[in-house]
């Protein structure tokens, strides 16, 4: 039980971070374009964009709230809950290679993540 978060690319190529079939935030351009993209989710329980994705090291999308520390449920990557019904009508299985994924205690700066993409 709880919510349903997940980081998935839909059938129209384009990142969402979702809650339970809601998007918070989605890249403006399909990244199914068969190169490596870095893509960065970033959840603060305050400020105006508490929910914010990156792309290439680059602020793509933001909202205000993001999602709550304290709810409970499952975290995806590269898979949504299927269900056509979902923003973007994800695939049941991700058609794509994910790499390096990680998970942080603390949100990450839009520095740090610039920096990470540089890095990478």
């Amino acid at each position: 039980s709880g919510v349903e978060r997940s980081l998935y690319m839909g059938s129209d190529g384009k990142v969402r971070f979702v809650r339970d079939g809601a998007a918070l935030v989605t890249s403006p351009t399909a990244l199914n374009d068969g190169d490596w993209h870095h893509v960065v989710y970033t959840n603060a329980s305050t400020g105006s964009s508490s929910a914010s994705l990156y792309v290439d090291g680059t602020k793509v999308d933001s909202t205000n709230p993001g999602v709550s520390s304290t709810a409970s449920g499952n975290w995806r990557a590269g898979q949504a809950q299927w269900s056509s019904s979902w923003t973007g009508s994800p695939d049941q299985y991700f058609r794509g290679d994910l790499d390096e994924v990680a998970v942080y205690a603390t949100t990450l700066s839009a520095s740090a993540v610039s920096a990470h993409y540089s890095a990478g």
